[in-house]
């Protein structure tokens, strides 16, 4: 494939063209949550628009940022052009900016302080994956070996939490805590 240096270009934002098929919805709070980056930040990254003679000005990534900041009374935008003249590889890279996104690393997570988590949108459901609060107040609790042992809460759909008590069952431990910990020494390979 050859490569394409590319060039960031402002485009009239009424000149942009939203596609049916783009699979990207989002909610209140994650439209909310665009709204404010754009406020704070402007644009920091640019969007991805066709441009084929056959395909001119369709947006193939950024729908969601191009919908908030036309709310906002954006009139130009950053864009970058990219000439892909079949709509099934419009549709195909579409898909790959909507599906490749990575995962979040939830010990990373956990080092940020929870306030800045907030204030970029993290919810507070979000923040208990990986946020574990010792409670000083309840007294200790020790082990058999005399180690310390920790008390934690986790919270589970109906459905997850009869997979996580399957999952528990076949390790033949005796109480949740081994359960759970020989799952994970197996998913963590120890």
């Amino acid at each position: 494939m050859e490569k394409v240096k590319l060039e960031i270009i402002y485009v009239d934002i009424k000149e942009l063209k939203p596609v049916d098929y783009n699979p990207r919805n989002i909610t209140e709070k994650e439209y909310e949550d665009i709204e404010k980056s754009l406020k704070e930040y402007d644009f920091v990254e640019p969007i991805l628009v066709n441009s084929a003679e056959n395909r001119k000005n369709i947006i193939i990534g950024g729908h969601q940022r191009v919908k908030v900041a036309e709310d906002l009374g954006f009139t130009e935008i950053p864009v970058v052009y990219k000439n892909i003249p079949d709509e099934k590889s419009e549709k195909k890279l579409n898909l790959r900016l909507n599906k490749n996104l990575g995962h979040w690393d939830w010990n990373k997570l956990a080092q940020i302080e929870e306030d800045l988590l907030k204030e970029v949108g993290f919810e507070d459901w979000e923040l208990k994956k990986f946020v574990v609060n010792v409670d000083e107040s309840l007294p200790d609790l020790v082990g058999d070996g005399g180690e310390k042992k920790y008390q934690m809460t986790l919270m589970f759909t109906p459905e997850q939490l009869e997979e996580v008590n399957r999952a528990i069952g076949s390790t033949g431990e005796g109480d949740n805590a081994s359960g759970i910990y020989e799952i994970c020494k197996k998913f963590n390979n120890t």
